[in-house]
């Protein structure tokens, strides 16, 4: 649909689903349309305070899988260095040639809120010198100058990045999660 959903509500004369959106913040009124159906893959704990920005950075090589100690593909790096979070390095192409692209930073609470609000280029810079600081000037050296920023709150339509259900949720909810409550299906992380 590419619009933001910001009301479903069950019509039970007609037993449809109504969705509601506006195209624009300044809008007064909902437009809408109705379905006999409606999908809902939005987190039950979606948060627009929260800021998940994660960092891509190209490099000429796959520097890191050269290592005396190689690092292929994990998710599992982290490091101390503040507003840097996980560091991810790729599981596929193992030892190929030609560029690779490092998830140099994957970063949430309260340090994801600080680093979003930062320019991006300040952000890109501050995550590729905190690479420099793990790797050595290799990184740098081997910074091809692309990257990918990804704050999700900072998206209209996403404003959050993977579901984190809160103590007892699942225990609370878990038996409704597989049942069509008025013609609504909700599917997703936050469903498992």
């Amino acid at each position: 649909m590419n619009r933001s959903i910001e009301r479903a509500e069950f019509l039970p004369k007609s037993d449809q689903v109504r969705l509601s959106w506006k195209n624009s913040y300044t809008d007064l009124a909902y437009q809408n349309k109705t379905y006999d159906y409606a999908i809902i893959a939005a987190p039950f704990s979606k948060v627009r305070s929260w800021r998940f920005p994660k960092t891509t950075l190209q490099f000429s090589t796959r520097f890191w899988e050269h290592y005396a100690n190689p690092i292929y593909g994990s998710c599992s790096t982290s490091t101390d260095i503040p507003g840097i979070g996980s560091i991810c390095y790729p599981s596929y192409r193992i030892n190929s040639t030609g560029p690779g692209v490092m998830l140099a930073s994957y970063t949430s609470g309260d340090f994801g809120i600080r680093f979003a609000s930062l320019p991006e280029l300040e952000h890109v810079q501050y995550v590729l010198n905190a690479m420099v600081e793990i790797h050595g000037e290799v990184a740098r050296e081997q910074y091809t100058g692309r990257y990918n920023r990804r704050c999700w709150a900072l998206d209209p339509l996403e404003s959050a990045s993977w579901a984190s259900p809160s103590v007892g949720m699942h225990k609370l909810y878990i038996p409704t999660f597989f049942e069509t409550e008025n013609n609504m299906i909700f599917v997703g992380e936050h469903t498992r």
